[in-house]
């Protein structure tokens, strides 16, 4: 990563610790150990895999299908090149190398990132699904002002993204499409999803204004916003968190706006303003009572991942002269 040299296929000669991660239509992911110890994920084009072999079974020319098929592969290693951001995977580098009767395949070497499982995400906390969401956010305002133009994934789906240290980032490019729709007027501006579809209006330079960008953010409501956003958010910020997924819901607002209002959760959430709605009014209600006691409880410490930590505070209270505070 960075500005120095990329790996190459020396990188790859002595690696250990191989394991298969999954497949697609055409490639296949590997995660390996390189020799000083990283763990990387490696893409190939699956030679079993459905692209590679129906072309084979129609035309019977091995290597001519190889190279259509690896053209996705270079596509998308292009793209993760020229989309480089901090919610986009990272390339290490590539490697050419001969492989069974074809010369010259090729390995694309990546950041490795676990595969995004909606059920367990449904069972993290609030915190961590916003975190995820606000990821999502920036990188649609991203591929919407990118060096290459407004570019959409036209197969958006959470298999196509991954988490590194809880960041989400998108690894699968090889649908994207940078160019916008043409248009001689609105009727050929139709966006169609499952549930519903929008027109959109055609510009007077013959192109359907924001679709790439439209069909981004209607997925991230679709597949992101409307599961993660607003279950167990505190109370003060759903109002705003409705908003946010009503409105993408609805189209009615672009990405700007979006990230806008997603970067103010984080603000409000950041900075403890969300909390003086909620206590604001009954602060007065309570005041400190000393060598008070409330009888037969047990307050547990609050719900975290660092359990020891948390077992230690619980001694530390346990044993401190300070009087509980009670209403």
């Amino acid at each position: 990563p960075g500005p120095g040299p990329r790996l190459g296929c020396a990188a790859l000669r002595n690696v250990s610790g191989a394991q298969y991660v999954g497949s697609g239509y055409t490639k296949a992911v590997y995660r390996v150990r390189l020799p000083g110890g990283a763990a990387v994920a490696l893409k190939a084009v699956d030679f079993s895999g459905h692209d590679l072999g129906s072309c084979v079974r129609e035309f019977g020319a091995r290597r001519g299908c190889y190279r259509l098929a690896a053209h996705k592969l270079l596509k998308e290693m292009v793209l993760l090149e020229r989309l480089r951001h901090p919610n986009v995977l990272q390339l290490y580098g590539y490697c050419y190398q001969d492989s069974e009767d074809i010369p010259d395949t090729l390995t694309t070497i990546t950041e490795l990132g676990a595969p995004v499982e909606m059920i367990q995400l449904l069972q993290t906390s609030w915190e961590d699904r916003f975190r995820i969401c606000l990821s999502l956010g920036r990188l649609l305002h991203h591929l919407a002002h990118s060096p290459l133009g407004s570019v959409t994934l036209l197969d958006f789906r959470p298999r196509q993204f991954v988490l590194v240290d809880g960041e989400l980032k998108v690894t699968d490019l090889d649908d994207a499409r940078v160019e916008e729709t043409p248009c001689t007027s609105s009727t050929d501006c139709i966006l169609e999803f499952p549930a519903r579809n929008f027109t959109l209006p055609c510009s007077a330079q013959g192109w359907c204004e924001g679709m790439n960008e439209k069909r981004n953010l209607y997925n991230a409501y679709r597949f992101f916003f409307t599961y993660l956003l607003p279950h167990s958010a505190p109370p003060s910020l759903r109002p705003l968190l409705d908003s946010i997924v009503n409105a993408t819901g609805e189209l009615t607002w672009g990405v700007d706006e979006t990230l806008a209002q997603l970067e103010k959760v984080l603000h409000l959430y950041r900075s403890g303003q969300y909390l003086q709605n909620s206590t604001a009014g009954s602060r007065a209600d309570y005041q400190r009572l000393p060598d008070s006691t409330v009888p037969q409880e047990d307050y547990r410490c609050w719900p975290t991942s660092n359990r020891e930590r948390c077992h230690r505070l619980e001694e530390v209270e346990s044993s401190s002269q300070i009087s509980p505070v009670v209403q």
